[in-house]
């Protein structure tokens, strides 16, 4: 009767993190004066999450997993869904789609009893890894949580996700010396470090964003042609739901890095300006990407099969083709250094074998091999 009851409640919760349109047009009643009021209105706005049919948000109300879940999805209008089977979700629980999708779009996983426990309330340092892992975060490294002093309270999973939500100002100091990683993450908190990490988001369908400089991340959520005379001082983010068209990045600067998630674009296609990064990951990605005359002063890491042209004028220090690229097509020009953890890889028309590590050359041998 108690789980019944707890899933009962989580519906109806469930529901209502969902309803984001309608809630976006008012002011919730009891968030006028909290201290997230800005990052809750924002979000609801955007129409990735709402309140009751009160009018009330319930801010300091526990945030489940499925919550949690259902939030991001919405954020990355994530669309692929996992055919993996728990032994707590059937495929008529109203829940079992936006665990799918979580599931397929790498962040949510499952526990070792083959469960994925949705109604599960989120600790912070469960909120930390769990975002880290939606934003591709989790393969950087820190130990910024090391300044807290109940430092040795996080787990040991949790300490590179906290640490990088740290040094990204995602997650705020309230000047306690404390982390309190084993508390129950609220609403309005999971709201807050959601819309840090979004940064700025195109939401609406446009021709194209241009002659601006944006101070956080930008998150492209809708459809827009072209991106022109941009910075952005943190990262860019083309999630799934940029994924019917062509677009191109004319002149864009990205201190940060470009994530490129769940695509299937014609073409991504990059002319001029610099980014520290490119990540091409997602289960359906079949990112078509063109780089001329751009820079690429960091590692472009791929996750997930891809066609990726390197042409005149490009500079890219290092192209890492992890397990799950197979299927990856690469044409690049000379000095450009690949390293391949994966089978089926074809570079300037020449088979890769897995685990070689090379500079290509002007010549079809591929040589500089090491």
């Amino acid at each position: 009767m108690g789980k019944k009851f707890g899933y009962y409640i989580l519906a109806v919760v469930f529901f209502i993190v969902l309803w984001g349109n309608a809630a976006s047009a008012v002011a919730f009643s009891d968030v006028g004066n909290h201290r997230g009021a800005g990052h809750i209105n924002r979000m609801a706005a955007e129409g990735v999450l709402g309140g009751y049919p009160d009018g009330t948000f319930k801010p300091d109300r526990n945030i489940s997993r499925v919550e949690l879940a259902a939030i991001i999805n919405g954020i990355f209008n994530n669309q692929e869904k996992s055919s993996r089977k728990f032994r707590d979700v059937a495929p008529k629980d109203w829940f079992s789609g936006e665990i799918a999708k979580a599931v397929a779009a790498g962040y949510i996983t499952g526990y070792e009893d083959g469960t994925v426990r949705p109604g599960k309330f989120v600790t912070r340092q469960e909120g930390y890894k769990i975002v880290a892992d939606a934003f591709g975060l989790s393969g950087l490294a820190s130990d910024s949580y090391a300044a807290f002093s109940d430092a040795g309270a996080v787990q040991q999973w949790a300490r590179n996700s906290t640490g990088v939500l740290l040094d990204r100002g995602y997650i705020i100091d309230d000047g306690s010396g404390k982390l309190l990683p084993r508390k129950f993450m609220t609403r309005a908190e999971a709201v807050e470090l959601l819309d840090r990490a979004a940064g700025l988001i195109i939401n609406a369908n446009v021709a194209s964003f241009k002659d601006k400089t944006v101070e956080g991340n930008l998150f492209v959520r809708s459809s827009v042609s072209a991106l022109e005379n941009i910075s952005v001082n943190g990262d860019l983010y083309i999630p799934q739901s940029a994924l019917k068209q062509n677009i191109v990045l004319d002149n864009v600067r990205i201190k940060g890095r470009l994530y490129i998630r769940n695509n299937k674009l014609d073409s991504i296609r990059i002319k001029g300006g610099e980014t520290g990064g490119i990540i091409i990951a997602g289960q359906s990605a079949r990112v078509h990407l063109e780089l001329e005359g751009s820079t690429v002063s960091g590692t472009l890491g791929v996750f997930a099969a891809s066609f990726i042209n390197v042409g005149s004028g490009s500079r890219v220090k290092k192209v890492e083709l992890e397990a799950g690229a197979s299927g990856t097509v690469i044409e690049a020009v000379p000095g450009v250094q690949i390293s391949n953890r994966s089978k089926n890889i074809i570079v300037n028309g020449v088979a890769i074998d897995e685990g070689t590590v090379f500079t290509t050359t002007d010549s079809l041998d591929l040589i500089n091999v090491y």
